[in-house]
């Protein structure tokens, strides 16, 4: 009996010891910055200064990243994905990670226009971009950005270059399949625009504007002139990871709560 229940619990043993590896298999993604022009600044998570960034920087899950009014950064991901910062726009990495052949990459977009480039991911892997009233899951796509106040509330447009966008509330009670070409805004009360547009407009929106979600929706926002205003005009009124000084552009040291601990 005796000699059954060591044989049992060598065998447990190492029932355990092969599983150990595959639950510590899990390794941060490498993240670098590429292509940093003007002002573009990085927190680090558990930091309370903003520094400036360079190209070759490593950001790791919790850090911040920030452009001035003349900034851009290109964040290079491990997985094959890229996210260009243009002006005056704050993001912050949530989770970047790999297990075995899959990555998890969250990040947290508070304000500002970026491109994502997004190279198509293999089965169990995602690549999510959130804002303060939507949710962008893609697998292999490129799309254009654009998050923004106007008259007291937020809004994120969504136009899509190439591939498809899974585009949603926050608690994903809504959304839609936004196809190349194809444009939908998000506003903080849960409301998604219907996809508008169509593939001959895909990759005209970088340098200003929508194709399909902004100023002339259900939401009744400002048009496309009054959204650049709220960038390049008016600074920004609600909080960020860094605010913005609205009479010359240039980043105020602050601090925000969210990037002490990793999480929004």
């Amino acid at each position: 009996m005796k000699k059954a229940f060591f044989a049992f619990t060598i065998i447990a043993l190492l029932v355990i010891l092969v599983a150990i590896p595959s639950w510590c298999q899990i390794a941060a993604q490498t993240v670098t910055l590429t292509n940093v022009k003007g002002i573009v600044l990085i927190q680090k998570l558990g930091a309370t200064q903003w520094n400036p960034a360079s190209d070759g920087m490593q950001l790791t899950m919790g850090d911040a990243v920030k452009t001035g009014k003349d900034g851009s950064v290109k964040i290079e991901f491990k997985d094959g994905g890229t996210l260009t910062l243009q002006k005056e726009t704050d993001i912050k990495v949530l989770r970047a990670e790999e297990k075995e052949k899959t990555t998890q990459t969250e990040v947290d977009m508070k304000i500002g226009k970026l491109r994502a480039q997004i190279q198509k991911l293999k089965a169990g892997s995602k690549f999510d971009v959130k804002t303060p009233v939507s949710v962008a899951t893609v697998r292999g796509t490129t799309y254009d950005l654009f998050v923004y106040e106007s008259n007291g509330q937020i809004y994120a447009d969504m136009n899509v270059v190439s591939g498809d966008v899974w585009w949603s509330n926050m608690d994903n009670s809504m959304g839609y399949t936004v196809g190349e070409g194809q444009g939908s805004t998000a506003n903080q009360t849960g409301q998604i625009t219907e996809p508008q547009g169509s593939p001959e407009n895909a990759d005209q929106n970088m340098g200003g504007g929508t194709t399909g979600g902004g100023g002339d929706n259900q939401f009744n926002q400002s048009t496309t002139s009054d959204q650049e205003q709220i960038g390049g005009q008016q600074g920004y009124s609600q909080d960020t990871y860094g605010s913005q000084n609205s009479a010359s552009g240039s980043p105020i040291e602050t601090h925000d709560s969210h990037c002490d601990g990793g999480g929004t």
